[in-house]
C-alpha cells in the first residue's frame, strides 16, 4: 500500500492532524512552534524552536519531516491518513521519529481504523536519534485502513519529536513446500 507524502516532502498534505499547523519556515523563527499543540513540516526542528535540537531528516538528512509541539490533551491525533489495501493479508505499519526536545520524550501508538495497535513507541530523550518502530496488522476483509499515530504523553515539557517515512507494508509470504 502506498502511504501519501510519507517522506513529508510535498509538505502539509495527505494527511490530518488534531494539532494545529503552521506553514514553514515563517522566516524560520526560533519561536514558530510556541506554545504546545502546533506542527510544522521542515527541514531541521532547531530552525522551529529556540530549545530544539539542530538535526536533519531520517531518509537523506536534507529533507522533510513532521515537527510536533504535542499538548497535554490525552490520545491526541498526530497523523493520520487513508490508504487502499488488500484483503486478507498481513501488515507492518512502521514509522520513523525522533526526540527534539530531551525532556519527557513522546510516546506514541499506531492505530489503524481506530484500533490500537501493539506496544507505543517510546522515544529516548536522545535528541536527533531516529528510532524505527512499527505494530503488525491483518487487514482481514478491509480494502481501505485508517493509519493514525496517537500522542500517549501528557507532558507540556517536553512531549516534542519530529516524524518522518511513514509506512504501510505487506509482509513477505512464508512458501511452504
Amino acid at each position: 500500500p502506498i502511504v501519501p507524502n510519507a517522506d513529508f516532502s510535498l509538505g502539509y498534505s495527505g494527511f490530518t492532524s488534531s494539532y494545529a499547523y503552521l506553514a514553514y519556515p515563517l522566516a524560520e523563527s526560533p519561536r514558530l512552534l510556541y506554545p504546545e499543540g502546533l506542527f510544522t513540516v521542515g527541514s531541521n526542528p532547531g530552525f522551529v524552536h529556540e530549545s530544539w535540537a539542530n538535526f536533519g531528516d531520517h531518509t537523506t538528512g536534507d529533507g522533510m519531516m513532521l515537527i510536533v509541539n504535542s499538548s497535554r490533551a490525552e490520545d491526541t491525533l498526530v497523523w493520520s491518513t487513508t490508504v487502499e489495501v488488500d484483503a486478507r493479508t498481513q501488515n507492518d505499519f512502521s514509522a520513523w521519529a525522533a526526540s527534539t526536545f530531551a525532556r519527557s520524550p513522546a510516546s506514541l501508538a499506531f492505530a489503524i481504523n481506530g484500533v490500537l495497535l501493539d506496544a507505543p513507541l517510546y522515544l529516548p530523550p536522545d535528541t536527533g536519534l531516529w528510532q524505527q518502530s512499527s505494530a503488525g496488522w491483518y487487514s482481514g476483509d478491509y480494502t481501505t485502513a485508517v493509519l493514525s499515530l496517537i500522542n500517549l504523553n501528557t507532558e507540556w515539557n517536553g512531549n516534542d519529536f519530529a516524524l518522518d517515512d511513514i509506512a504501510l507494508a505487506v509482509r513477505p509470504q512464508i512458501s511452504r513446500r
